[in-house]
């Protein structure tokens, strides 16, 4: 069994590492700022989708496509991300990635509207379904949550400011 977090571990690695360097790549919106790779609603900065505290956005990701999604943060609060995916099997473990309606897996990232290269989170594929991933906003502004498929499909995405989940 640890061979096989192992290797989830180091496939998550190397795609964190895909991610990373596709959102820097010189896709420019017209503005000045990096877009997405995808069409229609939510292909760059300029027309990403604002999240609305505890309510899930559903999404559908395909091959290559950036999903853009934007939240309004205060310095010192605590945000928690959370995301709904297709459920992973690998042999016997069962892995929690979500409560079984979607088909997707994606990678995630979640950066101040700076793109300074600060990283509110960095990027994960990382369940996020029981524990969500958490950061703690340095400045007030938007911060930018960024969705890119591992597996392309349905996806669900919420955030909170406590540690509970939002009710489907």
């Amino acid at each position: 069994m640890n061979k096989i977090k192992s290797v989830i571990f180091a496939a998550g690695i190397l795609l964190a590492l895909a991610f990373t360097l596709s959102c820097s790549s010189d896709d420019d919106d017209g503005g000045g700022r990096k877009g997405g790779s995808g069409s229609g609603s939510g292909a760059g900065i300029s027309s990403s989708i604002p999240l609305t505290a505890n309510k899930w956005t559903n999404g559908n990701v395909s091959e290559s496509q950036k999903i853009w999604y934007s939240i309004n943060v205060t310095a010192g609060k605590t945000y928690y991300v959370w995301w709904n995916l297709g459920r992973e099997s690998l042999g016997t473990i069962d892995e929690p990635y979500g409560d079984g309606t979607k088909t997707g897996r994606i990678l995630v990232m979640a950066i101040y509207s700076s793109l300074s290269g600060e990283n509110a989170f960095l990027p994960t594929s990382s369940p996020a379904w029981e524990t969500p991933q958490s950061f703690t906003a340095t400045s007030s502004g938007t911060v930018y949550i960024v969705v890119m498929a591992v597996l392309p499909g349905t996806f669900a995405v919420a955030y909170t400011t406590t540690n509970t989940r939002p009710s489907n």
